[in-house]
């Protein structure tokens, strides 16, 4: 079998506000909370938890390279992931995701990326 690592670039961008603007009932902060460690940090760690995914995350300030350290070294338990589950996070349907394969594969094809 082969295996594909995937590399989630600045994870805490965009991707990040949607998550915390469909999480209506903070589970997110919960989650954190039970864990004491940050929203962000949360996020992150949820993110890499399914193998093989890798994060290059982008940091402008130190605080930030220390808070995005803070999400490696520990893992969500199980309750805890099913609770992230629960947030209605965006998903895209059928069309949508056919029209990025295509336009990915154009754009990989004429040389950029999309």
């Amino acid at each position: 079998a082969k295996s594909v690592t995937v590399l989630a670039y600045s994870p805490l961008s965009n991707q990040f506000q949607t998550l915390r603007m469909f999480d209506h009932k903070d589970l997110l902060g919960k989650v954190a909370g039970e864990t004491g460690r940050t929203r962000a940090q949360v996020a992150l760690n949820w993110c890499t938890n399914s193998a093989p995914v890798v994060t290059i995350f982008k940091a402008d300030r130190v605080e930030h390279i220390r808070e995005n350290c803070g999400a490696s070294g520990w893992r969500l338990s199980a309750s805890q992931l099913e609770t992230l589950r629960r947030i209605p996070f965006l998903r895209r349907g059928r069309f949508e995701q056919f029209a990025w394969r295509l336009a990915r594969r154009a754009a990989q094809r004429l040389g950029r990326s999309v």
